[in-house]
């Protein structure tokens, strides 16, 4: 189960604009991750829920050739791959690899009106 102060997949708790269908889809994939968790804790199976901001893959990059503002920093999908494999040593449920991951987890935690304040500024509402 969540630990305080986490939450869920980075697109389903903090959704990026024009991207509506897939905010819902993370969303959900991080309910049954935190529900098959809990199912699976007495066998010893480790369930992850893996939550990156963006990663640099074929489809992020057709994305972006298509509509520029959605444009991000990317983290490359073997830094993915090494945060997960450094997530087995704890209990945590969720990970977020990448710097943005964090720091939008932090804003929307610490900081929800500046989230707020910056969709004003730049038109996303």
């Amino acid at each position: 189960m969540r630990k305080p102060g986490e939450r869920r997949s980075s697109a389903g708790w903090l959704p990026p604009w024009k991207l509506s269908a897939y905010a819902a889809s993370k969303a959900a994939v991080s309910a049954y991750a935190e529900v098959l968790a809990a199912e699976c804790r007495a066998s010893g199976v480790k369930i992850r829920c893996v939550c990156p901001a963006l990663v640099d893959t074929p489809q992020y990059r057709q994305l972006v050739a298509r509509d520029p503002t959605v444009a991000g920093r990317a983290v490359s999908a073997s830094a993915v791959v090494d945060a997960v494999e450094r997530s087995l040593a704890n209990d945590r449920l969720f990970v977020f690899p990448g710097r943005d991951a964090k720091l939008g987890i932090a804003m929307r935690r610490y900081f929800p009106w500046l989230l707020r304040v910056t969709d004003r500024r730049t038109g996303k509402s």
